[in-house]
């Protein structure tokens, strides 16, 4: 992965984030949105599917949310790209808050699709929705939580 870090950092998409002296800071800014996105949205979701979010019903609010959990999530995806592109070192070379982010991404999108297929009726699958919806909004907030970390860690 070091030759793979060491290429990147030498590209000129690299130099060119890296040079431009406003270019990560908007960058991290884009991503801070893209965040807030999909943590409000998740909240709401994730509420309403607890049974606290008021009185729309529960797919009616998935079908609200869950555009601007993907839209923040494409918002994410290229922001997160621009900023290994211009910091691969930060990221790559085995923070283990970038792994630990990436697997709960991993986990996270997983179980929003799963949530977004929503219940049929069936109590059962119901409840079951209701429980991974929640720990779907804790698994977001333990997403942001790594990102913040990626900055305090190195590799190990």
């Amino acid at each position: 992965m070091t030759d793979f870090v060491a290429w990147l950092e030498s590209t000129g998409p690299s130099h060119a984030l890296r040079d431009a002296i406003w270019a990560v800071a908007l960058i991290q800014m884009i991503h801070i949105v893209g965040v807030a996105m999909v943590l409000s949205s998740a909240g709401m979701v994730s509420l309403r599917y607890v049974r606290a979010g008021g009185a729309a019903d529960a797919r009616e609010t998935a079908a609200r949310f869950l555009p601007w959990i993907w839209t923040g999530l494409s918002l994410l995806l290229l922001t997160g790209i621009a900023q290994i592109v211009a910091e691969p070192g930060r990221t790559l070379n085995g923070n283990p808050a970038f792994q630990a982010k990436m697997a709960l991404l991993v986990a996270a999108a997983i179980l929003t699709l799963v949530v977004s297929s929503g219940s049929d009726g069936d109590m059962r699958r119901w409840n079951r929705t209701r429980v991974l919806a929640g720990v779907g909004f804790f698994l977001w907030l333990a997403i942001a939580v790594a990102g913040r970390w990626i900055a305090y860690m190195q590799a190990g």
